[in-house]
């Protein structure tokens, strides 16, 4: 299935936007990835969106305070497999660095149209224009 994935370019690695330490997922295009075992035993998996509106406009609201550049945020076409459209709880991000499990004060945040995947494979990065064009045209 066809679905897009935000990720951050930094010094040329493609890396999860807000998962770091043990939750840090490393892409490399055209690669099929999974998440951490730890985090799959739970029922966590890699986290895309099914549109490219969805993305989109979560990319803008992630890059709202600075330029994209400055984070290295990028957008990309992917293909995903074993994807589950009901989310576990979200889990402490800061608490996840550091190898614990602990619930997020508000379980239920994940961004609209958020779902989760077994496997993902970058596919095709998208261009700012092209992601302006979509948020443009509504």
């Amino acid at each position: 299935m066809k679905v897009y994935k935000i990720v951050r370019n930094i010094d040329g690695e493609l890396v999860s936007v807000g998962a770091t330490g043990m939750a840090r997922i490393v892409y490399k295009p055209h690669e099929w990835i999974s998440a951490p075992r730890q985090l799959a035993e739970r029922g966590y998996h890699i986290t895309a969106f099914r549109s490219l509106r969805r993305a989109a406009i979560n990319l803008h609201v992630l890059s709202s305070y600075t330029l994209p550049s400055v984070y290295g945020f990028e957008l990309w076409e992917a293909e995903a497999e074993g994807i589950t459209r009901k989310l576990p709880p979200m889990l402490n991000m800061l608490q996840l660095a550091k190898g614990r499990f602990e619930e997020h004060l508000a379980p239920d945040l994940w961004a609209y149209g958020t779902i989760m995947c077994r496997r993902l494979k970058l596919v095709r990065k998208l261009d700012w224009k092209e992601i302006e064009k979509m948020l443009k045209e509504g």
